[in-house]
């Protein structure tokens, strides 16, 4: 212990190992993230530039277990892929597996609000053997087929289908057998040409017994489900 000019005990500059030292001087000499000579009393030598600092480190250590959750994340991702490739597909009535699915031509597995199915492109595209439609769900390059694809001279039975791959009927309508014909008359001028089909060919006005109607053709499919 010494004496200052001003009164005050204080403890000399230690210089043995056993010699007692303050905080002033512990943390000059070697506390905190100040100079790289402190850090290498500290931690040893290996410090390349002074932004290698004890702050620095435990960024950068928290940054690699960031890293590392997310690799980890990933590879668990992928597991439940393989695992669920190997399950059976979840739509109901579905009865093969994703792996089932992948090994089809243009076969992906697409996750829908009712479960997991195979959708399949391809150009007139159609389910393979053994498998079935998964309900309505395709989708078509131009929506139209056959002569009448506008529907009849009154604006009615347009064929209807999704562009987009979504779960709705294609509608393909056509007139059915047989007409009357009524000379001159509009559609506004023939009740039925409300419920049926009617053409008219510049003279006369045709009025058909029915209305045909396929579903979901194959023409001009680009995707379809299958379960």
């Amino acid at each position: 212990m010494v004496i200052t000019s001003t009164g005050y005990l204080k403890l000399p500059t230690p210089i043995d190992a056993n010699d007692a030292a303050t905080k002033g001087y512990v943390d000059a000499a070697g506390g905190g993230d100040a100079t790289l000579a402190n850090q290498e009393s500290m931690m040893g030598t290996g410090f390349v530039k002074d932004t290698d600092s004890l702050k620095n480190i435990r960024a950068n250590l928290a940054a690699l277990a960031t890293s590392i959750s997310n690799e980890h994340s990933q590879i668990l991702s992928e597991l439940q892929k393989l695992v669920g490739y190997s399950s059976t597909l979840t739509y109901p009535g579905a009865t093969h597996t994703g792996n089932n699915c992948l090994a089809q031509t243009g076969g992906s597995i697409y996750t829908s609000s009712s479960g997991t199915l195979c959708k399949i492109t391809g150009t007139n595209v159609s389910c393979p053997s053994g498998w079935t439609q998964a309900d309505y769900w395709q989708a078509y390059s131009t929506i139209g087929w056959g002569n009448n694809i506008n529907g009849d001279t009154c604006y009615h039975y347009a064929d209807t289908g999704p562009i987009s791959f979504a779960n709705t009927v294609a509608n393909n309508y056509e007139p059915g057998f047989g007409d009357s014909t009524y000379y001159h008359q509009g559609c506004s001028q023939i009740p039925s040409c409300s419920s049926t089909w009617c053409y008219y060919d510049g003279n006369n006005m045709h009025v058909y017994n029915s209305v045909s109607l396929s579903l979901n053709p194959t023409t001009n499919r680009t995707a379809i489900g299958c379960k």
